[in-house]
C-alpha cells in the first residue's frame, strides 16, 4: 500500500489487458486511502509476499454487464494515460450520465440495426478516444447499410457521420432541431471535418 499512496494523483498503471491500464484518481495520505479509477481500495494488503500483493476494492474498475460479455464486446473503460504515465482523461465517476453505448449497440441489435450496431461496435474505441466524456448523442441510423463490406477508414466515416455529440428529439412540426435553432441548421456529427444541414 506504500508504494501506491507514494504515487501521485493521476497516475497510470499498466494492466495485463490489452495495453489499458488504471489511474490512480485518489490519494489521502491523512487517511492512508487511495482510489483507482474512482473505486476504493477498501482492504489494502491482503497478500503481501515476496514480489506479489493483493489488495481488497469496494467495486471492478470498469462497469460490467453480463450481456456484453456474453456477445465478446470489450467493455473495459479505462482513462486515457499519456506516453509519461499520466492520465490525461479520467474513467467518468458518474456514469449514469454517461453515454451507455453497450446498451445503445444492444438497443440498434434488438431493433433491427445489426449492421449499424456492428459498424459502431467496429469504432468504438475510436469515438470513445477523440470524445472523451461524452454525455448525450443523438445517432441517424440508415435502415439497410451493409457497413461490413467498407474498409475500416470508411466505415468508421461513415458511422462518425450518423452520430451528433448532444440530444436532439422530434419537436412539433416533425422538424429535429436543436433547442436554440428555429429555421435551417448546421450541425455538428462525430467527423469533425462534416456536419449536418437540418432544414
Amino acid at each position: 500500500m506504500e508504494d501506491l499512496l507514494s504515487k501521485p494523483q493521476g497516475a497510470c498503471l499498466p494492466t495485463l489487458y490489452q495495453q489499458k491500464s488504471i489511474a490512480i484518481t485518489k490519494v489521502d495520505e491523512k487517511e492512508r486511502s487511495v482510489e483507482i479509477n474512482n473505486v476504493l481500495v477498501s482492504h489494502p494488503n491482503l497478500f503481501l509476499e515476496g514480489p506479489i500483493s493483493i489488495h481488497g476494492v469496494l467495486g471492478p474498475f470498469s462497469a460490467l454487464d453480463p450481456r456484453d460479455v456474453y456477445q465478446g464486446w470489450d467493455i473495459i473503460q479505462s482513462p486515457a494515460c499519456d506516453s509519461n504515465s499520466n492520465m490525461i482523461s479520467a474513467v467518468p465517476p458518474d456514469l449514469k450520465n454517461m453515454v451507455e453505448w453497450s446498451r445503445i449497440i444492444r438497443l440498434l441489435n434488438s431493433n433491427g440495426f445489426v449492421s449499424f450496431a456492428i459498424g459502431l461496435h467496429s469504432v468504438l474505441d475510436g469515438i470513445l478516444g477523440d470524445h472523451k466524456g461524452l454525455k448525450s448523442l443523438t445517432i441517424f441510423v440508415p435502415p439497410s447499410l451493409e457497413l461490413e463490406a467498407y474498409p475500416t477508414p470508411l466505415l468508421e466515416k461513415i458511422v462518425r457521420f450518423h452520430v451528433l455529440p448532444q440530444k436532439f428529439t422530434n419537436k412539433s412540426s416533425n422538424r429535429w432541431l436543436p433547442e436554440h435553432c428555429s429555421g435551417p441548421c448546421f450541425m455538428v456529427s462525430l467527423l469533425r471535418s462534416l456536419g449536418l444541414w437540418i432544414s
